[in-house]
């Protein structure tokens, strides 16, 4: 029998096709790397009411943290090479001055 419309969507994350029929919609899909399904909804079964589904992959999940983790860690490190680069400085300016940490250089006290 075939069908009185067909949709087909692919997407990096899977494909998906839905047929109607004149009693029911068949939708058939694959996931990448995942299973494939098949399910068939009966079209007096269905109510015409509007709902929102909200829904993200697994991948945007993954990302989100590796973008948090990788803010937090160039908070750490933005903060841990400007304190070393700021001691660095200081060390250097000590000696210029002729002391280095309160150890006099040079005969002067």
């Amino acid at each position: 029998m075939e069908p009185l419309a067909r949709y087909f969507e692919q997407r990096f994350d899977g494909k998906r096709t839905f047929e109607l029929f004149q009693d029911n919609l068949k939708v058939r899909g694959a996931e990448t790397l995942g299973a494939d399904y098949e399910q068939t909804f009966r079209l007096a079964s269905l109510q015409p009411e509007v709902n929102r589904v909200w829904y993200r992959n697994r991948i945007f999940n993954a990302g989100l943290w590796m973008f948090v983790g990788g803010g937090f860690a160039f908070s750490v490190l933005t903060w841990g090479l400007g304190r070393s680069f700021e001691w660095f400085w200081l060390g250097l300016s000590h000696v210029q001055e002729g002391r280095v940490r309160g150890v006099s250089v040079g005969g002067r006290s």
